[in-house]
């Protein structure tokens, strides 16, 4: 599934830096002018990307409301700021990065770049459940090596080890917290 953006911005100025950046980066762009139009895009399909100008009246709102989406529909909100809009408050209604205006291309293409992964639909499938729970790993002969599981997820689960763990293919057995069922399993190490 291909990337795309919904900008909500009607400065023709920042558009056309907004739409270079994101034909260089591949991302399809949707552009319309007020929160409503907005709303109304956003319910009808997805979008990776919300582009949002803050100096817009009751941008903030928008930000919040597509914050509130379940994971898998979430966009990461990318807000357009000016000399005197409140970076804080910014960040409080659910932006994940700021574009500074005037917008300049090569900024937008480093900010959109440490965004891009998050946009994945791969990256959100799934939410990850914080855990604390000990896990046993066992590499050939070798006696067992402790970790801790911080989370998990249906796809898989992340640990942390006092050392370094070869990649490949592992068993593994860990307890649930709150269980005395043992789970055993085998994972890739990557």
């Amino acid at each position: 599934m291909s990337l795309n953006a919904l900008l909500m911005c009607r400065e023709p100025q920042s558009v056309r830096v907004l739409a270079a950046a994101m034909k260089e980066l591949e991302i399809e762009q949707e552009v319309c002018g007020s929160v409503p139009q907005a709303l109304e895009l956003l319910a009808q399909r997805y979008y990776s990307a919300l582009v949002v100008d803050f100096d817009l009246p009751t941008a903030s709102q928008l930000v919040r409301l597509a914050r509130m989406a379940p994971a898998q529909r979430r966009p990461v909100v990318f807000a357009m700021i000016g000399a005197r809009t409140d970076v804080g408050g910014t960040f409080q209604s659910g932006a994940n990065f700021v574009l500074y205006k005037p917008l300049v291309v090569s900024q937008v293409l480093r900010s959109l770049r440490a965004g891009r992964g998050f946009m994945r639909p791969d990256r959100r499938r799934t939410s990850r459940h914080k855990i604390e729970t000990l896990v046993y790993l066992r590499f050939g002969d070798l006696c067992a090596v402790p970790a801790i599981v911080l989370n998990l997820s249906e796809r898989g689960l992340a640990v942390q080890a006092a050392e370094p763990l070869p990649a490949g293919r592992v068993p593994l057995r860990f307890i649930l917290p709150g269980s005395a069922h043992l789970i055993e399993g085998e994972g890739e190490v990557i």
